[in-house]
């Protein structure tokens, strides 16, 4: 993995530069500015786009941590000893500390989840700052602590393959990327691309095994290798057999050059394999092996593997970072999949175990439990989805094990993998899965079309769909569903049947006012959300990083919050007086709008604004002027004589002005 560390005097426009390089591939940035205002660091978090903001980690007032969503926290060695204040104060699933010497990184009060070591090699940015690391000692010691440790000073594209020979998990550079500003993005596609390998079967039909492990690996951003133990005969529809492949002589071979930083095993002829595999593994010091144990094939008639020993499972347990069963492998492999004994399972062996939803009962979600060894199990959910897909599996174990290779804690590992394995559901109704387009591109599109958004105004279903029917029939494709008074079961059947509604529109967005529970359980594309309402970091931990989150402002506190909190649209108003709201904030009128749209120019990511509030047909020329990128409307709509022509007439009108 590669982290950066911006400069110490580093202004909104440098860190901007930093978003190309996490797009193509950086694990984590530092945002580290010695001697910055509270003002000055947030105007450069500003500077990140929203979805690259998990990867960063706060060096200094790291309350901001839990508001912009950030990954993370740097404790200074006065910190160290208040690290669970700190990380209170942060809410922060990373914390990361810097050291000098082998002996402090041995004798630190707690175990942190990343380490820096320096000065590894003479630093590029501090002039007379020598290498100072003895790495024949950290060929030795590094490999015994608990934690991955990255090497800094003087780390460049030609010394960055070495340091990993020497125990280290990857390098973190400032000098050498802070030095061709200019050229950043050239000059961090220099460093190789951590390694990621799978040790499975061959699928004929590339829906599973090898080749779809490599096909999610490249796509994700990491080095994929590969080594095959068996020969399948299946396709998507069916598994009839498996032929054993010697597979040891190129997994040797291939650990003689390579150090992967991470591993997955999938399909093997027998459970021995995966004990001799991961033994193989372990001794060339790879840390993270994800262990996929496929028991049974999802359209194979007998199970794999009818016969091992418990001790047999317990070395493999051992052995392995992460396991990923799902409900039926789970109870062959544990007997039960109680909650207890998965957890007791965790703290005995020092193994993270996966329980995957996909064989729940529940028709809303799948929700995914990870159990960690002495910590409270995480569950997280995706709504379920119509299709269902050969391979997914794979695909999440080999998920997994890049984000983990790419320096993700395991909790975010284990959810991002679980996005990525909801989207392959969602690329086509075959059991063969596309590559899914890139989600942050797609909310894109999204947001394009909402320059004319229509919400709801009524606690009556048949009333809501009446209006949403002729909304959608005279062109409209945004439609947030606003039931102040409903309760979350209310909104999530009125979503619903809002979505039956939008099947002749496929374009058609829907969006929930207020309750991330429906937006997740309907599916919506979207939630927005109120200043009183649950953070947007929140929602996003909840729905993903590819689901819509608008807010809403009145005043230019309220908008450099929102950027502050990386939110994709807001509502900007009152314009003037209306209806449909009974707790109305300060009208803005043209003018205060205006001043919100002057403020919005100078963030570093403008947001789009839509404008909200009383408004009328007359008033899209004027608003246009100010400069807002869309409008958000009621009443002009439901009480028409006819909505539909209303909502065509609108539509042609947004189109000509926005």
């Amino acid at each position: 993995m590669l982290l950066a560390i911006t400069p110490p005097n580093a202004t909104p426009k440098v860190v901007q530069h930093y978003n190309a390089l996490l797009g193509a591939g950086l694990s984590m940035l530092l945002l580290r500015l010695p001697d910055a205002t509270q003002e000055q660091y947030e105007d450069c978090i500003r500077a990140i786009e929203p979805r690259h903001r998990s990867k960063v980690i706060l060096a200094d007032y790291v309350h901001l941590v839990p508001v912009a969503g950030l990954g993370g926290i740097h404790l200074k060695a006065s910190r160290q000893k208040e690290w669970k204040h700190w990380q209170e104060v942060a809410q922060a699933q990373r914390i990361m500390v810097s050291a000098h010497s082998l002996d402090e990184l041995e004798s630190l009060p707690f175990c942190p989840d990343l380490a820096l070591l320096s000065p590894v090699f003479d630093s590029i940015s501090k002039g007379g700052y020598h290498a100072n690391i003895d790495l024949d000692e950290c060929r030795s010691r590094l490999p015994k602590l608990p934690f991955p440790v990255l090497a800094l000073g003087g780390i460049t594209p030609d010394n960055y393959p070495l340091i990993r020979s020497y125990g280290f998990a990857g390098g973190a550079t400032l000098g050498y990327l802070a030095e061709q500003e200019d050229a950043m993005e050239e000059a961090f596609l220099r460093f190789a691309r951590p390694e990621v390998l799978t040790i499975a079967g061959h699928d004929p039909s590339s829906g599973a095994g090898l080749t779809a492990d490599v096909r999610t690996i490249e796509r994700l951003g990491a080095y994929p290798l590969s080594v095959t133990t068996c020969l399948t005969v299946q396709d998507e529809c069916e598994f009839v057999s498996c032929q054993s492949v010697d597979f040891i002589p190129a997994l040797r071979q291939l650990l003689k050059h390579h150090k992967p930083h991470a591993a997955k095993i999938g399909l093997v002829a027998s459970l021995q394999d995966v004990y001799t595999i991961a033994d193989m593994l372990q001794e060339a010091g790879v840390r993270q092996i994800v262990w996929d144990p496929i028991l049974q094939p999802s359209y194979g008639r007998d199970p794999l593997h009818a016969d091992w020993t418990p001790d047999l499972l317990h070395k493999i347990f051992s052995y392995c970072s992460l396991i990923t069963p799902n409900l039926p492998e789970a109870e062959l492999l544990f007997g039960t999949d109680w909650e207890h004994k998965l957890q007791q399972v965790a703290d005995t062996f020092h193994v993270a175990i996966l329980l995957k939803g996909g064989h729940s009962a529940n028709r809303d979600s799948s929700c995914d439990v990870l159990y960690q060894p002495h910590r409270e199990a995480q569950s997280s959910r995706v709504p379920r989805t119509p299709y269902d897909k050969h391979g997914t599996g794979c695909a999440l174990s080999a998920a997994i094990a890049t984000a983990l290779a790419q320096g993700e804690t395991l909790s975010e590992a284990c959810r991002k993998g679980q996005w990525y394995v909801d989207a392959l559901r969602r690329s086509g109704k075959t059991r063969l899965a596309s590559l899914p387009l890139s989600g942050e591109r797609l909310k894109a599109e999204k947001l394009r079309r909402g320059k004319l958004q229509f919400i709801t105004d009524s606690p009556d279903l048949e009333e809501i769909l009446n209006q949403c029917r002729a909304a959608l029939q005279g062109g409209v494709r945004w439609i947030q569903l606003r039931m102040k008074a409903a309760s979350t079961e209310e909104r999530v059947v009125a979503a619903r049947a809002i979505r039956q509604e939008m099947q002749p529109y496929p374009s058609a967005i829907l969006i929930i006012d207020d309750d991330v529970e429906a937006a997740l359980r309907s599916d919506a594309d979207g939630v927005h959300v109120g200043l009183d309402d649950l953070p947007p970091a929140d929602v996003r931990r909840i729905l993903g990083v590819d689901k819509i989150v608008g807010a809403t402002c009145n005043r230019i506190e309220d908008l450099a919050l929102r950027s502050l909190q990386g939110v994709d649209y807001v509502g900007i108003g009152p314009f003037r007086t209306t209806q449909t709201k009974k707790l109305l904030s300060p009208l803005l009128g043209e003018k205060g709008m205006a001043a919100l749209v002057r403020f919005n120019h100078t963030l570093p990511q403008p947001i789009p604004l839509i404008a909200i509030g009383g408004i009328t047909a007359d008033d899209l020329p004027t608003l246009a002027g100010v400069g807002v990128q869309g409008i958000a409307l009621s009443g002009i709509i439901n009480h028409a004589t006819d909505p539909q022509a209303e909502s065509a007439r609108l539509v042609q009108l947004s189109d000509q002005y926005f």
